[in-house]
């Protein structure tokens, strides 16, 4: 698989773990850099991830979960965007 389709379906996983754990990705047309870098750094630590696979089937098998699964990377980043405000 290329490296941009890659990156691309990770980023489809990580905003449907977002949403299916109550979090917010960050909204990256507001110009606040340290959102757009930290939300950067999150999709390529998935984008690497050797455990696509179980996140797919965690996802499939979940419409709503209180946290991420134990073995993703973005486990605490995406925990942490539950608790900022909108």
């Amino acid at each position: 698989m290329g490296l941009f389709k890659r990156i691309d379906e990770n980023a489809q996983l990580m905003d449907r773990m977002a949403a299916t754990i109550g979090a917010r990705t960050p909204v990256l047309a507001n110009g606040n850099l340290a959102a757009a870098s930290a939300y950067r750094a999150a999709l390529m630590s998935c984008a690497m991830c050797n455990r696509t696979q179980e996140c797919r089937h965690f996802l499939n098998s979940h419409t709503q979960a209180d946290h991420p699964p134990a073995y993703c990377r973005n486990g605490t980043w995406l925990d942490g965007l539950k608790r900022e405000p909108a």
